[in-house]
């Protein structure tokens, strides 16, 4: 994932993360990569695997170039017309809203919304571009 956003590591950051995301990540930088200098690990991206799950379907959306066009998921996006982008976007995104919701533990989530996620769960693969690397 840090791969795709070479261009501008810390748009992610800036750009998808509410405050209190950052302030995580930030503890999860300080843990995970043993460094109290999280700025190094935003100018290389290193910090997205540490991000909230809650995050991921923000920085995706935000960001849909660095993500879509066989980068990471197979679906087209540039040279579509806005309509059509914002289905592939969405369709991407529906997938991993729930992935996300579901990583939270939700309390007193009724049986049909743990069946919409579990289904949205078993559909993502199926979106990833065939070698996750981008052209």
């Amino acid at each position: 994932m840090v791969a795709l956003v070479s261009d501008d590591p810390s748009r992610p950051w800036h750009k998808a993360l509410a405050d209190h995301e950052r302030a995580l990540t930030r503890e999860r930088i300080a843990d995970a990569l043993r460094t109290a200098n999280a700025d190094a690990a935003l100018a290389s991206g290193e910090y997205l695997p540490l991000v909230p799950g809650s995050a991921v379907p923000r920085i995706v959306s935000e960001w849909p170039k660095a993500f879509l066009d066989h980068r990471l998921f197979g679906r087209p996006y540039r040279g579509l017309e806005a309509a059509a982008q914002q289905q592939a976007l969405g369709r991407i995104v529906g997938y991993l809203n729930h992935a996300a919701w579901l990583a939270s533990s939700p309390v007193g989530a009724t049986r049909e919304e743990l069946v919409r996620a579990r289904l949205s769960l078993q559909l993502l693969p199926d979106e990833l571009a065939a070698d996750g690397s981008s052209d």
